[in-house]
């Protein structure tokens, strides 16, 4: 939900399964090893394009419910989707 002032409001499952998401896939795109200033510039040049992927996704419970379950195989799909060139890079 959108309030007046233009913010994203998330439950609190959704807020956290956002964030693991946002988390797994910096690791799965970066490496483990990623330094803090390459966390820092992923998070700041890709937040936007996910925060508007998991805007269109959040009412599929099918897809909240994989974000529980499945977390790996979703974020190397959305990766796929989002950032197939930085994913080819990674394999």
């Amino acid at each position: 939900m959108v309030t007046e002032s233009g913010i994203t409001q998330y439950s609190k499952e959704e807020l956290k399964l956002k964030m693991l998401l946002q988390i797994e896939l910096m690791k799965y795109l970066l490496g483990e090893n990623a330094s803090r200033e390459e966390k820092i510039k992923w998070a700041e040049e890709n937040s936007l394009g996910f925060r508007n992927f998991f805007e269109g996704k959040r009412q599929n419970r099918d897809f909240l419910e994989r974000a529980q379950k499945d977390t790996l195989n979703l974020v190397k799909e959305i990766a796929s989707e989002l950032w197939p060139d930085a994913v080819r890079k990674a394999a």
